[in-house]
């Protein structure tokens, strides 16, 4: 194109191979208690690393990577710096578990850096494995690490959640990945729209 040497591309009309819509897999209620019961029963770091992943739909890496300076305890928010889009984002943490957190970190006497390390505290601890076993174990059919992330996504569209927050919430740089879940907004969008209409034809005569 810059250097005119021809005049029409010659792609122009080959169509793109659809992306395929992705997993959609997620826990319901109860898989979420049977996974997390089992992960508390495993040891403390896993079950931080379980909840952490479950109520703010991060990456597996964003999560073993965090550092304490990370952390905002006092606005409750977890910040995941530097993440596959190249860009940061702070996500809301829950007040129990930020005080697991905190009782966590005291516990392992770690004052700075990442939190979720080998008990040498010389490298990144190996949890992927230990959650895929804990998985498996628990009978969890059809589901993977990263469904987890799926898990988060699809709670916050059924619970009114938009796409945008979807796409804010889990790092998703456009909606294009959030739309996955647009299936399960479909309840809130209704009542979004018909409230809008309700209003705007209130006065319609008779």
């Amino acid at each position: 194109k810059e250097l005119e040497i021809m005049d029409v591309n010659p792609m122009s009309k080959v169509s793109l191979v659809p992306k395929p819509n992705g997993r959609t897999r997620f826990l319901s209620v109860d898989e979420i208690k049977k996974f997390l019961a089992a992960c508390r029963k495993h040891s403390d770091m896993i079950y931080l690393f379980a909840l952490i992943a479950v109520s703010t739909g991060a990456r597996y890496s964003e999560i073993l990577t965090l550092k304490i300076e990370n952390i905002d305890f006092n606005n409750s928010q977890i910040f995941y710096l530097d993440t596959k889009n190249k860009e940061h984002r702070g996500v809301f943490i829950e007040n129990f578990i930020l005080q697991l957190l905190q009782e966590y970190i005291t516990n392992r006497s770690i004052n700075s850096g990442c939190i979720f390390l080998n008990k040498k505290k010389t490298k990144l601890a190996y949890i992927r494995g230990i959650l895929q076993q804990i998985i498996k174990d628990t009978g969890l059919a059809d589901f993977h690490i990263h469904d987890i992330r799926h898990t988060t996504a699809s709670y916050i569209a059924m619970n009114g959640g938009s796409l945008l927050d979807i796409a804010e919430i889990l790092g998703h740089k456009s909606l294009v990945m959030a739309r996955r879940y647009s299936h399960l907004t479909q309840k809130h969008t209704a009542g979004v729209l018909s409230r809008a209409v309700s209003k705007m034809l209130a006065n319609l005569p008779d």
